[in-house]
């Protein structure tokens, strides 16, 4: 009687791209602005980055104040451009979508409930610097986060 259920091989993932190259992709992320909490100090204090581009309009009245998709895609793309020129990608087109606060239950040693911040980008990116792309954006994703479905980088060749 054979008791193996399942054949799985493996093989590894190594991309051939070039400079140049169009890919569409995909990515959730925990996009954060990171400063200084205080001035003499090395602490750094991280903010939401839609919260953060929602604090430049704070002294507009109301109605002067554009709409959050419009906030959402001002902070979404210039988080996301500069990613990619440390990253060896460029953005050609861009959708910034479902931004979401996901709250843990606290626990006995927080006094705040703690959480994060998500935000879904897809769109399309050219190439730039195939082994940055590679090494540092493709197999280490973005963002400050890692885990909760933040981070990785889904790509599939346009051109």
């Amino acid at each position: 009687m054979d008791t193996t259920q399942f054949d799985c091989q493996s093989r590894l993932f190594q991309p051939q791209l070039a400079v140049g190259d169009i890919l569409a992709f995909k990515l959730r992320a925990n996009a954060v602005k990171s400063s200084k909490k205080d001035e003499g100090s090395n602490q750094r204090k991280r903010v939401d980055i839609v919260k953060a581009q929602s604090l430049l309009y704070a002294d507009l009245p109301e109605r002067e104040q554009p709409p959050l998709a419009q906030i959402r895609y001002e902070a979404g793309y210039a988080w996301l451009a500069a990613q990619g020129a440390k990253g060896g990608f460029e953005l050609l087109e861009l959708s910034v979508e479902n931004h979401q606060l996901h709250k843990f239950k606290p626990s006995s040693k927080h006094t705040n409930t703690p959480f994060f911040a998500s935000l879904d980008f897809s769109g399309v990116l050219r190439v730039t610097d195939p082994n940055t792309f590679v090494e540092k954006t493709l197999f280490h994703g973005l963002g400050r986060s890692k885990a909760f479905g933040c981070g990785l980088l889904l790509v599939k060749r346009v051109q």
